[in-house]
């Protein structure tokens, strides 16, 4: 009886078929309708990169609180913080949040403008509504969100490319909430952050 070894041929080229496999249907499910959270960072780098031929993007920094984490930051704020502080309240209503920064390796010769309008066409298709949209000779700057079925903000995108990184930030949770917890906290600083 003989027993494949991890670095056999066959077996290597299966666990490529299926991470493969995985990776597709992953971004294949990145913005269908049916979603409830939003995109994780790599997700996002991915559909741009399959957006826009020739895009090439090498991850430099990422931080990932899942349901799990944000649980544990939960409960650890529970002994740390008064339960009616800003703070306690504003990462209460976070469920996920995914930050990750990616070194441009390379991007399309030219104006990206036709390859990033497909790209927002079809965030909006899919029920994403832009909030801000930035477009400068080099950098585009997107902050996106979707709404649950009572018209809640349950979650947002920041996605920020110029020609030396990419920059992504995905939350999801009670975001309307999150917003009007931090404007109630210091108002003039909020609007002050805004015109900066």
């Amino acid at each position: 009886m003989s027993f494949l070894s991890i670095d056999s041929p066959n077996v290597r080229g299966c666990l490529q078929a299926r991470r493969l496999f995985f990776s597709a249907v992953s971004v294949a499910a990145l913005f269908t309708v049916g979603c409830k959270q939003s995109p994780t960072a790599d997700q996002i780098r991915l559909e741009i990169e399959h957006r826009l031929p020739g895009a090439k993007f090498e991850r430099e920094s990422h931080v990932h609180l899942g349901r799990i984490s944000m649980g544990a930051v939960k409960q650890l704020m529970r002994f740390t913080l008064p339960k009616d502080s800003s703070e306690r309240k504003i990462i209460t209503s976070l469920k996920r949040v995914d930050v990750a920064t990616y070194r441009v390796v390379s991007l399309p010769e030219g104006p990206l403008v036709s390859e990033v309008s497909v790209l927002e066409r079809r965030l909006y298709q899919e029920g994403w509504t832009a909030a801000v949209k930035e477009r400068e000779l080099d950098e585009r700057t997107w902050v996106i969100y979707r709404e649950d079925e009572k018209g809640s903000v349950r979650s947002m995108c920041v996605v920020s490319l110029d020609s030396y990184e990419l920059e992504v930030v995905s939350i999801d949770g009670r975001l309307d909430e999150m917003l009007a917890e931090a404007i109630a906290d210091d108002p003039g600083g909020f609007v002050q952050s805004l015109g900066s």
